[in-house]
C-alpha cells in the first residue's frame, strides 16, 4: 500500500475567519486503488493510548512555557535603576526620559514573546511529529521511544572441575597365577605392592594355561582399570582389561598373571 497525504483547505467566508487548515493521511491500496484514511488501518485503542501520552507531553511544554513566563514577567515589569536613570538623562537630556523606558519595556515583552512562541512551535513540532510517526508506522513505534531496554544479564562461565588421579591403596586387588610357572603369583604380588596397592590374596587361577595377563575390576572401580594396566604392562604382557568383575567379589581388581 502507498500513503499519501491530502491538505483540505476550507473556503474563507467575509467577515470570518478562517477555518483551520485539516490534514488527512490515506493510504492507496496499490491492487484495488482504493483510497482509504489511515485511521481505519489503527485500532482505536492503541490510538487512544498514544493520543494520551501526546498529551501528557503538552501538558509537560505548557508547563515549562508557565515557568519560563514567571521568570520573565519580574524581567520586564523591573523598573530601571536610578544611575541608569542618570546616565540616560545625561545623553539624550530630560526630554527624552520619558521615552526610553518605553522603548525598554517593548524591547523585554519582545523577548519574552519570541520565547512563548518558540515553546509554543517547538511543542507543536513535537504533537504532530509523533502524530505522523503513530499514522504511519503504528503505536509502537511510539512507545518503543519511551522503554528503557532490559540489559542482558552475562552469566559467568562454570568452572571445569579437575580430575582427581585414584590413590592405588584404596583397592584391594586379588592376584592368580594362570601361567604354571611356581611363585607367578607371588612376583606380582610384590611388584604391585611396590607401587602401592593393597593386595588382599595371592594364589592360583583354576587352569594354568593363560599365555598372557587378564585384568579384571568392578564396575564402580573402573576408574582404576587404566592406572592398574599402565603399571603392570611394566613388566608383564597384558591381553585384556575390563570392569566385568562380578559384584560378588571380595576384592576391587582381580589379575591373573600369564606365561609371558
Amino acid at each position: 500500500m502507498l500513503t499519501k497525504k491530502k491538505i483540505v483547505k476550507p473556503k474563507k467566508e467575509e467577515g470570518k475567519e478562517a477555518p483551520m487548515v485539516t490534514q488527512v493521511v490515506e493510504v492507496v491500496d496499490e491492487a484495488s486503488g482504493e483510497t482509504k484514511p489511515i485511521e481505519d488501518t489503527i485500532k482505536k485503542e492503541e490510538v487512544k493510548e498514544v493520543v494520551d501520552e501526546l498529551k501528557e507531553e503538552v501538558v509537560d511544554v505548557q508547563e515549562k512555557v508557565s515557568e519560563l513566563e514567571q521568570k520573565v514577567e519580574p524581567v520586564a515589569a523591573e523598573a530601571p535603576k536610578e544611575k541608569d536613570k542618570a546616565v540616560i538623562e545625561e545623553i539624550f537630556g530630560n526630554n527624552q526620559s520619558g521615552v526610553m523606558p518605553e522603548i525598554s519595556g517593548k524591547e523585554n515583552g519582545s523577548s519574552k514573546s519570541l520565547i512563548v512562541w518558540a515553546l509554543v512551535v517547538i511543542a507543536v513540532a513535537i504533537v504532530t511529529g509523533l502524530g505522523l510517526l503513530v499514522a504511519v508506522r503504528g503505536p509502537e513505534s511510539v512507545t518503543s521511544m519511551f522503554v528503557t531496554p532490559t540489559p542482558t544479564p552475562t552469566l559467568a562461565p562454570t568452572p571445569t572441575p579437575t580430575p582427581v588421579a585414584p590413590n592405588r591403596a584404596d583397592i584391594t586387588v586379588e592376584v592368580l597365577n594362570g601361567s604354571g610357572v611356581a611363585g607367578a603369583a607371588s612376583k606380582l604380588r610384590e611388584f604391585l605392592e611396590g607401587k602401592g596397592y593393597t593386595v588382599g590374596h595371592a594364589g592360583n587361577a583354576t587352569t594354568s594355561d593363560y599365555k598372557k595377563t587378564e585384568i579384571h575390576v568392578k564396575k564402580d572401580k573402573e576408574q582404576y582399570l587404566s592406572l592398574l594396566k599402565n603399571d603392570i604392562a611394566e613388566g608383564y604382557t597384558v591381553s585384556s582389561a575390563a570392569a566385568d568383575l562380578s559384584d560378588n567379589s571380595s576384592y576391587g581388581a582381580q589379575v591373573i598373571v600369564g606365561k609371558e
